[in-house]
């Protein structure tokens, strides 16, 4: 039974506010949104932070620019 519960870190890392970005956030590809599927919360792969965006993006778009990926 005790290991079926979580433990504090364990719930903070699944918490939905710790995985939601928001809608406001440079991370996010905003010229994505008006697709049909530009609203996906995506992880980067280089900062592992989560962006709004098509859902095939894996960088977010301050890594993109960083990292002077096409598209950005």
């Amino acid at each position: 039974m005790k290991d079926e519960k979580l433990n504090k870190t364990q719930a903070e890392q699944c918490n939905i506010h710790n995985v939601m970005p928001r809608f406001d956030s440079p991370k996010n590809w905003t010229e994505d949104y008006e697709l049909e599927n530009g609203n996906y919360i995506c992880r980067c792969s280089l900062c592992k932070e989560y962006f709004y965006g098509y859902k095939r993006r894996v960088i977010c778009k301050e890594c993109a620019k960083e990292y002077n990926v096409n598209g950005a």
